[in-house]
């Protein structure tokens, strides 16, 4: 794996976990709904990096 896909993988996932946070505290999202709400904002971020490549 090359050095900018490591990065932009990470950063991804860094991102992917705030949102899911935030997501979860502003919505009130039951704690048992998150890995659901998680999973969906990890594609849409995984998604949006893979266009900017």
């Amino acid at each position: 794996m090359d050095p900018k896909a490591l990065i932009v993988s990470l950063a991804a996932g860094m991102v992917a976990t705030w949102a899911t946070s935030q997501i979860v505290k502003e919505l009130k999202i039951p704690a048992y709904a998150a890995p659901l709400v998680g999973t969906a904002v990890t594609m849409a971020v995984n998604s949006a990096a893979k266009r900017l490549h």
